[in-house]
């Protein structure tokens, strides 16, 4: 169960809505965590997640369907029950780093003041 959770008989605690900030595990580089922007809430609580500022990198640009070049955002998909999903804030009530974004360090490193 993640951090999130769901309640008695599968109700959830938490409602996510498109828009809504948290931070993630990035799944590109998984010893880091990022912001994440939840792009659209699907069915059985899969979410489809942007990770915000992040541009196609090496990791992405060989695949298929690229086009060639252009900087697109990294979506993803993710349960709303995964552990490697997080609240906005996490990183800094826990002392860990949150990868900060080139021009925007002080929006991260102050990431609850932007609420």
């Amino acid at each position: 169960m993640g951090v999130f959770g769901v309640g008695i008989f599968g109700a959830k605690i938490f409602s996510f809505f498109p828009g809504m900030k948290l931070e993630a595990v990035d799944p590109f580089d998984q010893l880091s965590l990022c912001v994440v922007t939840v792009r659209r809430v699907l069915r059985f609580g899969f979410l489809l997640l942007s990770i915000d500022n992040h541009s196609v990198g090496e990791e992405e640009s060989s695949g298929a369907g690229s086009s060639g070049g252009a900087a697109k955002a990294a979506i993803f998909c993710a349960h709303s029950s995964s552990p490697y999903l997080l609240p906005a804030g996490f990183a800094q009530v826990n002392g860990l780093p949150l990868r900060a974004i080139p021009g925007k360090t002080e929006f991260f490193l102050n990431f609850l003041g932007f609420f």
